[in-house]
Order: C-alpha cells, then sequence, then structure tokens
C-alpha cells in the first residue's frame, strides 16, 4: 500500500471528466483552433546541469537558446509517448512549437518536457496554447498529480483542466524563492513547501467518501523533530515518502473512513495512535511523540 504524502493531487483529482475543463480532447469555446504552443524554460540560476549552486540562493531564471522542448502524450497509464514534435528555445528560454494535424490544445494528456540531464527532466501540463511556462514548480505538480492518479486509477485524459491550472498556480506561488541546490533539490523543495501549506487542503479533503491524516513526528519530552521513521497503518507497512521529513511532518490520503490504528517507529522509538478518519474530513494529530521501545524480558534461565 502506497500513500503519496502531496496536498496538490487533492484538487485536481476531485474533479474529473464532465466537471469544467476534464478531458483529453476538446479545446473548447468554439474559437479558432490553436496551431502553437509558446511558452518559456526556467531553471534555478537559468542553469542546465544538475549541479549544485553556490554563493547565492538561485533565482529561477531562463534558460539560454538551444534547449529542445518536446511535447508527449500519456496513455491511461501515465506512460509518456515518444515525442509526437519538438522545437528549441530561443536566447530568452522561449519557445513555439508547431502542433502536429489531429492534436488539439488545451488537454490534461498532454505534457511539455525538457530533458536537462540523463536523469533530470522539467515537465507541465498543456493548459493552454500560449505561455505555458516549464520549471520546478510545474514539474513538482505533475509528478504529485501522476502519482495520485496511477494510484486511484484515474487515466490522465480524466483529470480537470481547470483543477490542474490551479495546481499550477499554487506551486508557483509557494516556489518563488528556492535554497542553494539543484534542480531536482529544488523540485523537492517545492512539494515539501505544498505540503506543508494547510490552507490548501481547506474544503479539498481527498476524495468524495475519504478521509485525510496529517501530524508531525516528535520525541516524547524533548519535542525535537524526528525525520526518519515508518509508519504501519492497522498493521500494515506503508511505502514511506514523506515530502517534508526535515521537521516530522507527514501526510496520509485517501483513507477509508472509520477506526484506524496508526504505528509510527523507529528502531529505537515507537508510538501507537488509535484515530477515527471522518468522510471528506482532514484529521490534525498535531504532535506525535515517540517514546523508547519497552525493553523486552528476558527469557527465564
Amino acid at each position: 500500500m502506497r500513500f503519496t504524502y502531496c496536498l496538490f493531487s487533492v484538487l485536481a483529482l476531485s474533479c474529473l471528466a464532465g466537471c469544467g475543463g476534464g478531458g483529453g480532447g476538446g479545446g473548447g469555446g468554439g474559437g479558432p483552433v490553436p496551431s502553437t504552443i509558446t511558452g518559456q524554460v526556467l531553471t534555478p540560476g537559468g542553469l542546465l546541469a544538475n549541479r549544485s549552486l553556490e554563493a547565492v540562493k538561485p533565482q529561477t531564471l531562463p534558460v539560454g537558446a538551444g534547449v529542445t522542448v518536446e511535447l508527449v502524450r500519456l496513455d491511461a497509464s501515465g506512460t509518456e509517448s515518444p515525442p509526437l514534435t519538438s522545437t528549441t528555445t530561443v536566447s530568452n528560454g522561449t519557445f513555439t512549437l508547431i502542433l502536429p494535424a489531429g492534436v488539439v490544445v488545451p488537454a490534461p494528456d498532454l505534457l511539455l518536457r525538457v530533458r536537462l540531464t540523463a536523469t533530470t527532466r522539467l515537465r507541465t501540463f498543456v493548459t493552454g496554447a500560449s505561455g505555458q511556462e516549464i520549471r520546478p514548480t510545474s514539474e513538482a505538480v505533475v509528478r504529485d498529480l501522476l502519482e495520485t492518479a496511477q494510484r486511484q486509477q484515474v487515466a490522465p485524459a480524466n483529470l480537470s483542466l481547470e483543477a490542474i491550472r490551479q495546481a499550477l498556480d499554487r506551486a508557483h506561488a509557494l516556489g518563488t524563492s528556492l535554497e542553494q541546490g539543484t534542480t531536482e533539490s529544488a523540485i523537492t523543495q517545492i512539494r515539501g513547501r505544498v505540503s506543508q501549506d494547510d490552507s490548501y487542503l481547506n474544503g479539498r479533503s481527498g476524495s468524495a467518501g475519504r478521509g485525510n491524516l496529517s501530524g508531525r513526528v516528535v520525541r516524547q519530552g524533548t519535542g525535537v523533530a524526528i525525520s526518519n521513521f515508518s509508519i504501519k497503518l492497522d498493521g500494515t507497512a506503508i511505502e514511506f515518502t514523506t515530502l517534508s521529513t526535515s521537521n516530522g511532518a507527514f501526510q496520509l490520503r485517501e483513507l477509508t473512513p472509520g477506526t484506524h490504528v496508526l504505528a509510527i517507529e523507529t528502531p529505537l522509538l515507537i508510538a501507537t495512535v488509535q484515530v477515527f478518519v471522518s468522510s471528506g474530513q482532514t484529521i490534525a494529530l498535531g504532535n506525535v511523540a515517540l517514546q523508547p521501545r519497552t525493553a523486552p524480558t528476558p527469557p527465564l534461565s
């Protein structure tokens, strides 16, 4: 069982096809069909290499000329197709991509993709024909929504375009300043900031009929945050990929309503919490204090 600790996925998956903007086709509106997509590629410091930045906190700046931008389509499982078409950026990181025949935008199953290095890429959903920004914040949203869609068995074509736009706007607002580091660490920072922004959850708590849990793991007595811990829900280990291990925060999403037993532990510490999850609600546990495990009783000799 896998839980992704994310908040911007809540919005996009709460409104699927038929709920204002969903569906893989349809430019909608009855206006002229776009023949191009325009946008800009931005990275920390405007650098392409996935390397550490020094001296100053990097701004997200346009890349240079010659960076390849590809258009790909997602299948029902979220797998990317070979490039449908591609183009390259000019000196200020902007690009104009000519759409192939039969490809209509916007569409939630279309992505713009840039490969920065062999292991680092940036992507964004195609939410319009102009003003598309490919940057760490957009990559954070793509990862989050596709992970959640896969877990819920929702095809990308059935995501809500309007909800995706709101998720992108929210991530961009939270990613205006980044710590020193690589492009990959910038993506992690953005996801961590969104995961800690509780206001984003208000009124949007998970899929219909399910609930969420949030909390922070600390050491009993000292209140010091614990960063490395595992979680068992009703005795089943969770593949734990928290976005904010530095301060011990965690989120469990889309839990079945009812009473659950949560066991949080490290090799030396443990806490067990019984909690009732309500439909459509997020239960804030606050600080969960871990205490030393009870030493096993030695066998009688």
